[in-house]
């Protein structure tokens, strides 16, 4: 492991311990800190390969080769692309009208 190869692992937040214990979300916060953006801005993917997670995941707490391939396979937001995975998180659906509208403001007496 060195700088220049993974320099984004500086960028790898430490998360909560209750966090920590689901691999799920780990994986996604390696994906989505040190993988290539390959998507928009409104549809965000990530791709990285193997070792790139392996060394992002065991930055954060150990985990096993057989581990990481455990969590990739058995979640659908992750594509197996050959030689690199990628993931694709959920879209987040963005509401422009406030849910003002049920508050009432007036000071009706």
């Amino acid at each position: 492991v060195n700088q220049q190869q993974f320099g984004r692992l500086r960028n790898l937040k430490s998360l909560p311990m209750n966090e920590r214990r689901k691999g799920d979300a780990m994986i996604e916060h390696v994906f989505e800190t040190v993988g290539n953006p390959v998507g928009t801005r409104s549809e965000p993917r990530y791709r990285a390969t193997l070792d790139q997670l392996y060394v992002g995941l065991n930055a954060l707490r150990p985990a096993s080769r057989e581990y990481l391939a455990h969590l990739l396979k058995d979640n659908d937001e992750f594509e197996d692309d050959g030689d690199t995975w990628t993931y694709a998180p959920p879209p987040v659906e963005v509401d422009d009208q406030e849910d003002d509208d049920d508050l009432d403001y007036d000071d009706d007496e």
